[in-house]
């Protein structure tokens, strides 16, 4: 079952996409293969160029200006772009977090900023289920009991459409103490409606 929230990013939505992206950059900068691809438009090369000058101006960035000539040199088309996983995760946190503030000099998430996003929203997801499979951990996406929150927690519950959901969906409705869900169900639900938003 997909039941999503319609409409433009709002900017609790934005603000929750981001703490979810700076917490995984953080943790992916640890991993041992972290890279992040994906086709060389104009549009992409243009994102990954401003990717590559964010982490740049990091405490911990690297400055090496090798990472833009590399993506300025391949040719657009066909040709694949690289950059980390990390680096995105950071970079699409901060652009999140500034529009969730309403920073008026951010501009909108283009369509392909929203792909990107979405896609490493995957990588994030895909990475909680393999810790659930292989080492039986699940992480948690806890929540107030305020109604925003149920709503929300509500909606990614239908979204998942999990066994049960109903009866998981009333529950939260109906609490008065904190809510949760598996994180990966969260990443999944703005995964999906980030990609919404691209057509």
């Amino acid at each position: 079952m997909t039941v999503m929230a319609a409409g433009k990013l709002s900017p609790t939505e934005l603000s929750r996409i981001g703490d979810l992206l700076r917490d995984a950059a953080d943790e992916f900068a640890n991993h041992s293969y972290n890279d992040f691809s994906c086709r060389a438009t104009a549009e992409n090369k243009v994102i990954f160029i401003a990717i590559a000058r964010w982490q740049a101006g990091q405490p911990s960035g690297d400055p090496d200006p090798t990472w833009i000539e590399n993506i300025e040199r391949v040719q657009t088309g066909n040709g694949k772009i690289v950059s980390f996983d990390n680096w995105a995760m950071g970079y699409f946190a901060q652009r999140c977090g500034a529009l969730a503030k309403g920073t008026a000099s951010e501009p909108a998430l283009s369509p392909a900023e929203l792909g990107m996003i979405a896609a490493v929203l995957d990588l994030m997801a895909e990475f909680r289920e393999i810790e659930l499979k292989d080492r039986n951990v699940t992480v948690d996406y806890t929540l107030s009991a305020a109604d925003e929150n149920k709503q929300f927690i509500a909606a990614v519950i239908r979204h998942e459409g999990c066994d049960g959901w109903q009866d998981r969906v009333a529950e939260a409705m109906q609490s008065d103490t904190e809510i949760a869900v598996p994180e990966h169900w969260v990443m999944r639900y703005f995964s999906d409606r980030c990609r919404e938003l691209t057509a």
